[in-house]
């Protein structure tokens, strides 16, 4: 425990501010790159994390996220495509902006990618969403009012032709492997899944 807590650091984004407390849910910001109250209001579970709630199912999982999220990119571009193609233009200052929210987008991204059977977008993409939240304190994910894993936990994960209860996420799978990405290409695409010509948000 005495080695855990002396390897610990306090996480970049907040020695770069002097205020007591740093802004992570990108409150009343003045001339935001993007609106980021529209979009963290807009992602809500339907419950609350309190005591009276009966079940944390419903806090735990977002209604119309797609909806609100293409929302708030509209003004950035038409499509879907062309708006998160601009966000990755606005990636540096919105990124110094507001980290987390760029985290929120992005994890919106790949599920958008998923649903449109595009796992060439999804792994172009995903590993900088896991990069960012392994250095993200779990003190900020459990303190900031913006719904990470709620948001992820919002996407049914089954791909057809997988079995259940098989995990093919590693290329050392003897049952498939696959160069660096486990079998989920391959898998999908025997599964008889129809996919885009082409990638939408890559």
């Amino acid at each position: 425990m005495a080695e855990l807590a002396g390897s610990w650091q306090l996480w970049p984004g907040a020695a770069a501010s002097p205020a007591p407390f740093v802004n992570h849910d990108c409150l009343e910001l003045p001339l935001p790159v993007l609106d980021w109250d529209l979009l963290r209001h807009g992602l809500r579970g339907s419950c609350g994390h309190t005591r009276l709630t009966r079940t944390l199912r419903c806090a735990a999982r977002i209604e119309n996220w797609q909806e609100h999220v293409l929302r708030v990119l509209r003004p950035l571009a038409p499509t879907a495509r062309q708006a998160f193609q601009a966000l990755d233009r606005l990636l540096p200052a919105a990124y110094t902006e507001c980290r987390l929210g760029v985290v929120v987008l992005y994890v919106a991204r790949v599920l958008m990618c998923l649903a449109a059977g595009d796992i060439e977008c999804y792994v172009q993409h995903s590993p900088w969403i896991s990069a960012e939240l392994y250095k993200t304190p779990l003190t900020v994910v459990m303190g900031t009012d913006w719904p990470i894993f709620a948001l992820l936990n919002s996407y049914d994960w089954s791909y057809p032709g997988i079995p259940r209860g098989n995990d093919y996420e590693t290329a050392s799978n003897p049952i498939a492997p696959w160069t660096g990405r486990g079998c989920w290409l391959r898998c999908r695409m025997t599964s008889g899944a129809q996919r885009p010509a082409g990638g939408w948000t890559s």
